[in-house]
């Protein structure tokens, strides 16, 4: 990595492992950023490189406050190595699961409507250029400026990683398995929603909705709705958003504009 200068690793997952670097930048101050790197046996090459770089562009054209911002990308060593922003949390990177693991009690119900409103935001504007996160989770949503400030990272990566076991989704499952579960012939827009869901329930409850020990119990819950119901000190409101955002049936669930 010629031009970034290594500080440390922040993160090693079964698909890639993530690097915190500076940036050099003759004359001007080194700034952080994070690089992903990728194995290319995890990347889909059916077409060759170009494709690659064909989704690297289209994640070089989104630029929105509430959304971690891609630099660039390259292949070096074995590996795609995707540059983004750096989101330090206040004092170090931050994403809400681990702030969610480390809470322990529950959050004011005026905080999490303010950073569900920016990852709804951030979600909106990919969704107005046809763009599908894919892979909505707490863990791939940060915080920055003393927590004030959201930012959603990861989206379009899964574009780039086949559609292996190795492509984890919001509850640690193989993509394939929630789209047969959620009944799905592919990932879209209303499947966003139906994380962004999990999302807001685990902002209130402070575990993920869908918890069982084997597939088929984790279906009967899902296709059932089946969750422990929220806090007593969250309004009917936040209930009733939930429960719309996660409904089994997509027709039934709220696009990214009716959420707003």
């Amino acid at each position: 990595i010629n031009s970034y200068i290594y500080q440390k690793t922040i993160g090693i997952g079964s698909s890639c492992r993530v690097k915190l670097c500076r940036k050099f930048q003759a004359g001007k101050e080194c700034e952080y950023v994070v690089i992903k790197e990728v194995p290319l046996k995890n990347v889909d090459t059916s077409n060759g490189h170009e494709k690659i770089f064909q989704e690297s562009n289209i994640l070089a054209s989104v630029s929105h406050p509430n959304i971690i911002g891609y630099k660039e990308s390259f292949i070096e060593n074995g590996y795609l190595c995707i540059v983004t922003e750096y989101a330090d949390g206040g004092k170090q990177i931050g994403d809400l699961h681990s702030l969610i693991q480390k809470r322990r009690e529950y959050f004011e119900e005026d905080q999490i409507m303010s950073w569900f409103t920016q990852i709804a935001l951030a979600l909106s504007h990919i969704h107005n250029m046809n763009i599908i996160h894919r892979d909505v989770k707490t863990q791939n949503i940060f915080t920055t400026n003393k927590r004030k400030v959201i930012k959603v990272g990861d989206f379009g990566i899964s574009r780039i990683l086949q559609g292996t076991e190795k492509a984890q989704t919001m509850i640690g499952m193989a993509k394939s398995q929630v789209e047969l579960i959620l009944n799905m012939s592919t990932y879209d827009q209303k499947t966003d929603i139906w994380a962004l869901g999990c999302v807001l329930y685990e902002l209130c409850s402070l575990q993920h909705p869908f918890i069982a020990k084997d597939i088929k119990t984790l279906v009967g819950k899902i296709s059932e709705n089946n969750y422990i119901p929220l806090p007593r000190q969250y309004s009917s409101d936040i209930r009733y958003l939930v429960s719309w955002m996660l409904s089994y049936e997509t027709v039934k669930r709220p696009d990214i504009g009716e959420v707003l």
